[in-house]
């Protein structure tokens, strides 16, 4: 006696039984069918993220038939707990750099034969600079005046005269004006595409004014001096 089985397409397996029977007896013959075994696949639902510069969250799931493993390249993010067995979640840091920052979280099947990966890049802070004064007058005589610089990335100075204008830490020093006239200068910061300028202004040397002297020559009086 042959029965044919047809093919299963199904994942799960499935039973069925064969009941024989004559003469008052019966018997059953179980028969047991395995499912078709699934391609092994490994699925993410997002793989990219953009980030703002305060920080955030990435979230995403994986759908898989396989075990699998999940791993990041960055020390600023930390995969954190997950509501969900098939959601994975992590924590990222602000980024207190002006530059963007790029990290790569992979997902791999054990056995390595699958893998994928999600790709987070963040925004750097957005640069700032702050100058204090924005002016400056000066004496003939010159001096050393206090500047600020308040910002969250690399600066320069450029002197708009350096005979007379220099930059030494945060003293701007102004030397001796030895001319009678008003001169005029400035300190620019620069800081990626931000710039400042502090204007200078410094009065010219005063005048010498004559001393009072002489000789008065001695004269008769007469009536022609008149």
């Amino acid at each position: 006696m042959h029965f044919s089985v047809e093919e299963n397409t199904g994942s799960a397996m499935r039973e069925g039984n064969i009941i024989l029977s004559g003469n008052g007896v019966e018997r059953t013959v179980k028969v047991m069918q395995k499912g078709k075994e699934e391609a092994p696949y490994l699925v993410i639902s997002q793989e990219h993220f953009n980030i703002l510069p305060e920080g955030g969250t990435v979230r995403f799931t994986v759908k898989a038939n396989v075990p699998y493993r999940v791993n990041t390249d960055a020390d600023w993010m930390v995969q954190a707990v997950s509501g969900s067995s098939d959601e994975i979640v992590f924590t990222v840091s602000a980024n207190e750099s002006t530059s963007s920052r790029e990290a790569t979280i992979t997902v791999t099947s054990e056995d390595g034969s699958l893998v994928r990966t999600v790709q987070v890049v963040q925004k750097g802070e957005a640069v700032y600079l702050d100058v204090s004064p924005s002016n400056i007058s000066a004496t003939a005589e010159g001096g050393k005046f206090t500047f600020t610089v308040n910002s969250n990335t690399q600066y320069t100075f450029t002197c708009s005269d350096n005979s007379w204008i220099s930059v030494d830490g945060n003293l701007i020093v102004i030397g001796a004006n030895t001319s009678t006239s008003q001169r005029k200068g400035n300190v620019t910061v620069r800081a990626a595409e931000l710039v400042r300028v502090i204007e200078i202004t410094q009065a010219g040397k005063k005048e010498e004014t004559p001393s009072a002297g002489g000789s008065i020559e001695d004269f008769t009086e007469n009536e022609e001096d008149w």
